[in-house]
């Protein structure tokens, strides 16, 4: 029917020749719309990561570990980790510039206090890196085609999400790790959008700027690798996984793994380089390894080689082959049990929580920092999903009653379908080309993706025997919230309309921050007001 070849072909990219689809990308900006909302996001990002920074002014949870690897590039005695270096040498490099930071303090125990303000710079280093993942929340949707009042929700989400928000004021890796999976996806957006004819230098450069991200996510830990990994696979497909985008060519692909396979190797350059000597990760090594490591007084080094101080008969590929192998060992050989894990399947529900921090100021108040996601996020992460489904068997059906009537070019629709779709009687199916249908068509092939992603970031977690917890989300979450930007575009239609649910979730969001934020900046609370914070069983 004339209706339906008017829907496919709305559906094409004008000038496409090869009858592509509608374009899923827009990645332009609005100087005056877009640059006051990124201006404000930012503001408020960094002042509610950088408020009160100092506090608590002792050892909070993971910093026992971070802070003593940070120590370890100081003094240059080695040590191991099970994830790569990049976000450890940040936070170093954070302490080194601000020139206050103490080396000699031990990082002995959680709680143990410190006695100067050599701590701020490398929790101040990760407070502004997570803030900037906030703004880029915003810039992603805008890059997919949503418009400002959609781009929105994702943005104010992350911006009030207390699980990132706690996790972006230690001395931790989980604010770098989300801002490169970000700003990898966000460039990668701009570089399929970009046409290789027409604008070959734009292309280069979101082309390394990729590559550049998703191997710093990657360097920072491998659980950042699904972003860099649907990057790949969609710049390969092209518009077959994101309409109106333009595949990278092999030579295009080979120059990105080059530049992501260098960044990688260098980044543990820097750290080998900055290891020297030996220290507390030796046993964690091989013989040939240690024999490059030189001895200190605290750790005398039997194996090591004085005729070889550079380690030549031990090369950097060598090393970092072995790092690697033994980083790979470490995380499928932890099996202790901690009080503090959660499963997989709690963190969409906020089930169960993190005591990072408890001191008390007196009998009846103390000081406590908890972590938990905002827990108006879950009920909307939860209506997203369920909503999206809904447009999906609805477009799915949709798309089945056209059956034949798409032309050839369009028929990827299976045969049983294609035989349903056949006994359809023609006027029976109307509005094919309306902009409300082409709207969900767009919103389910963003969406998609959204899912996808979404699922894959848990799926590694499914059956694991090393305890999780629940900043282990962080990734999976980052896509269900450009997913609300997604679902709210294609059922909620003008601007106005937008504006009043993202006014509603952000009082929503906003309240539960209020009322959980002692949690995060280690306020003085009652137990008495403890206790009516404690909305789930396992926030104990």
């Amino acid at each position: 029917p004339d209706d339906a070849h008017s829907y496919w072909a709305a559906r094409r990219r004008p000038g496409q020749p090869r009858g592509g689809r509608a374009s899923s990308l827009n990645p332009s900006l609005s100087l005056t719309a877009d640059l006051p909302i990124l201006l404000l996001l930012t503001a408020l990002a960094l002042a509610t990561r950088l408020h009160d920074i100092r506090l608590p002014a002792a050892v909070v949870f993971d910093e026992f570990h971070f802070g003593k690897f940070v120590n370890g590039y100081f003094t240059g005695q080695y040590f191991f980790d099970i994830h790569p270096p990049l976000g450890k040498l940040v936070l170093f490099a954070a302490g080194k510039l601000a020139g206050n930071y103490d080396p000699t303090f031990p990082y002995a125990n959680i709680h143990q206090e410190f006695p100067n303000d050599g701590y701020v710079a490398p929790r101040a280093a990760a407070a502004v890196l997570g803030a900037l993942v906030v703004p880029t929340m915003y810039l992603i949707p805008r890059a997919l085609g949503l418009s400002v009042a959609a781009s929105l929700l994702p943005a104010v989400t992350a911006l009030l999400d207390l699980l990132l928000l706690l996790e972006s004021r230690l001395i931790l890796t989980d604010s770098q790790v989300m801002l490169y999976s970000a700003l990898c996806l966000l460039c990668a957006l701009h570089l399929w959008a970009t046409n290789p004819k027409t604008q070959p230098l734009r292309r280069v450069v979101f082309l390394a700027a990729t590559a550049v991200f998703g191997a710093a996510g990657i360097a920072t830990k491998w659980t950042a690798a699904v972003t860099p990994l649907f990057v790949a696979m969609g710049s390969i497909l092209g518009e077959t996984m994101f309409p109106g985008a333009y595949r990278l060519g092999v030579l295009e692909c080979a120059a990105a793994a080059l530049i992501a396979a260098v960044e990688y190797a260098a980044v543990h350059y820097v750290h080998f380089k900055l290891l020297p000597l030996a220290g507390p990760g030796d046993r964690f090594m091989t013989k040939g390894f240690r024999r490059t490591l030189q001895p200190t007084r605290l750790f005398p080094n039997p194996l090591y080689d004085p005729s070889d101080p550079s380690g030549h008969k031990y090369p950097f590929f060598w090393k970092l082959a072995e790092l690697t192998n033994t980083m790979y060992r470490a995380n499928a050989g932890i099996s202790k049990r901690h009080h503090w894990e959660s499963k997989w399947w709690e963190w969409p529900l906020n089930l169960r929580g993190i005591s990072y921090y408890v001191k008390h100021s007196s009998p009846q108040v103390l000081k406590y920092v908890y972590l938990i996601a905002n827990p108006v996020i879950t009920p909307l992460v939860l209506l997203t999903l369920a909503v999206f489904v809904a447009l999906f068997i609805n477009h799915s059906i949709y798309i089945a009653r056209l059956g034949k009537s798409a032309p050839p070019i369009q028929r990827n629709i299976p045969k049983r379908l294609a035989k349903k779709a056949a006994a359809v009687d023609p006027p029976q199916i109307t509005e094919l080309h309306s902009p409300a249908r082409l709207q969900i068509d767009l919103a389910v092939r963003r969406g998609i993706i959204c899912v996808l992603a979404y699922v894959v970031n848990l799926v590694p977690y499914i059956g694991i025997q090393r305890p999780t917890f629940l900043y282990h989300y962080l990734p999976a979450l980052m896509y269900a919230e450009i997913l609300m930007g997604v679902v709210l575009e294609a059922v909620v239609p003008g601007t106005k309309g937008r504006l009043a649910v993202v006014a509603v979730a952000t009082a929503g969001l906003t309240a539960a921050f209020m009322h959980w934020a002692p949690w995060v900046y280690a306020s003085d609370v009652t137990l008495a007001y403890l206790e009516k914070m404690r909305w789930m069983p396992r926030w104990n």
